[in-house]
């Protein structure tokens, strides 16, 4: 999901990888940190165990299930030009990865550019930061993304 992050190729005997290196560090402090939230803010308690990702349930996922034409996957930039048609106060902030795999940046930049807003694209704005699909696991981005959402916020405010 991170092209900046590389490790060793395992065995060469499956088209498939057999570790994403840009997730193995985050499986245990994830976890830790989201079984904390939960069982210590929200007071909520469970035998369930959590996982940060299941290959299980992805290799299960319903591909065709999208919300328009079962295109196989969700589209919302329609309920979001609605969104943006019938509300001429909202904003929206879109901050993607340049090196991220799993939701490119130039797929949102192109799904937004295409959605015919006219003069409603002007509340909406996208960053993209030097970082892959978690972008707040590198340093130098998170802190960018802060202070981009800060001043987002800081404007719609107002």
């Amino acid at each position: 999901m991170d092209t900046t992050v590389t490790g060793l190729l395992g065995a060469q005997t499956s088209p498939y990888p057999e570790y994403d290196p840009s997730l193995e560090r985050f499986f245990g402090p994830f976890s830790s940190a989201m079984n904390a939230y939960v069982s210590e803010n929200l007071k909520f308690e469970s035998d369930a165990f959590y996982e940060f990702l299941n290959r299980q349930v992805n290799r299960a996922w319903d591909w065709k299930s999208g919300l328009r034409m079962k295109q196989g996957f969700v589209d919302a930039s329609p309920k979001l030009k609605d969104a943006l048609t019938l509300n001429r106060n909202l904003r929206v902030f879109i901050a993607s990865g340049l090196y991220d795999l799993a939701t490119p940046f130039f797929a949102a930049e192109h799904t937004v550019n295409h959605m015919w807003l006219g003069p409603r694209r002007s509340n909406v704005s996208m960053k993209t930061y030097r970082a892959g699909h978690m972008i707040y696991t590198h340093q130098e981005a998170r802190e960018k993304l802060w202070r981009d959402a800060e001043k987002f916020y800081g404007g719609v405010l107002e």
